[in-house]
């Protein structure tokens, strides 16, 4: 499914993907755009463990004016979405 993924993300042909240039590319799934830039945010160490929880961060601007430029994606039947570092 992850290949089939990829394909869609960046208009290459099934039969035209290398799967390591998939594997390579893939950086998981998540539920939303804003919920994936939450993730990255936290595992890359960017968001301290006594952050004040009355501090709000708008994860999807944060998606749409940074992260979407690295990233291509796509969504499958379930809402799931793919994310795959531009090459």
């Amino acid at each position: 499914k992850m290949v089939e993924m990829y394909a869609g993300a960046t208009g290459y042909s099934i039969d035209d993907i290398d799967l390591s240039d998939a594997q390579d590319a893939f950086h998981g799934t998540c539920g939303s755009e804003a919920d994936f830039a939450e993730q990255q945010a936290d595992e890359l160490g960017y968001i301290p463990k006594d952050f004040p929880n009355w501090i709000v961060i708008d994860w999807q601007a944060t998606w749409d004016c940074n992260l979407r430029h690295d990233y291509n994606t796509a969504t499958d039947e379930d809402g799931t979405v793919y994310f795959f570092l531009n090459s």
